[in-house]
């Protein structure tokens, strides 16, 4: 698609740098670094335009994917985690759909990353980092989903006054709050045992307890995982070793290191 860099923050989100933010995220450095990146404009016609044709072909919206990479890399561990975690579940549960091929009518990665902007801005740090189970966050703003889908109409994190519910298909919605609000613990971490810890166990070595759907005891499941990441870790420093042979002898001598060597 035909896209043109805009330098300037676009007036349409004129609101979005000077909005007052309760608990400091996104902070005054990364707000300025938003906006001095400006934003894209993209040859896309608006959901509701797109079966006339001259707007189909002529019409342009805003892209704020330079603004988002910033916001993004600005995130802490915990809120990268529960981003991927819930962009999983909800692929997994055929909630979200390719938004190329199905555009902006339907329920995507891109809206969930549009929550997830947010739940950052309007949680405090403290409640990322306390809050140690993971699962627990998620579940919270698997409730939190449908209520802004619901009650916020899925309101634009930039551009306040645009709303995604206004062209959504009323079933993704219906469906989507329905998994929403149902959406417990029990279920949610039953979800990631079965979708990540025994794929993850599948790919480790023989010694490594491969786990089921009927996980009895959380022991062996807090040994299962805690082998999983001990295989992790060798992983790693086995190919950072690796890495660092090939860069030591491309950047010398090799047939000098060859008979040091031996």
């Amino acid at each position: 698609m035909p896209c043109i860099r805009c330098l300037q923050w676009p007036s349409q989100a004129a609101d979005w740098p000077t909005r007052h933010r309760y608990f400091g995220w996104p902070d005054s450095a990364t707000v300025d670094a938003v906006v001095r990146n400006g934003c894209d404009v993209v040859g896309v016609a608006h959901p509701l335009c797109k079966h006339d044709e001259w707007m189909e072909k002529h019409q342009w919206r805003l892209s704020f994917s330079r603004a988002e990479i910033v916001l993004l890399n600005s995130w802490t561990r915990e809120q990268q985690i529960v981003y991927h975690m819930l962009r999983t579940f909800m692929k997994t549960e055929r909630l979200t759909q390719n938004y190329k091929q199905y555009g902006a009518s339907r329920f995507s990665d891109y809206h969930v990353k549009m929550l997830m902007l947010w739940a950052c801005e309007l949680s405090p740090r403290t409640w990322w980092e306390c809050e140690s189970n993971l699962v627990g966050i998620s579940v919270k703003l698997m409730h939190f989903l449908n209520e802004w889908l619901t009650s916020w109409h899925g309101q634009h994190y930039f551009i306040s006054d645009a709303y995604f519910s206004d062209y959504f298909d009323i079933v993704d919605i219906e469906t989507i709050s329905a998994v929403a609000k149902s959406t417990s613990v029990d279920s949610l971490t039953q979800w990631l045992v079965d979708n990540y810890i025994c794929k993850c166990a599948e790919l480790c070595p023989e010694n490594i307890p491969l786990l089921h759907s009927d996980i009895e005891t959380k022991k062996m499941l807090h040994d299962s995982v805690t082998a999983i990441l001990e295989w992790r870790d060798h992983i790693v420093c086995k190919t950072l070793a690796e890495q660092l042979v090939v860069q030591y002898f491309s950047a010398t001598d090799f047939l000098e290191d060859f008979r040091w060597l031996t």
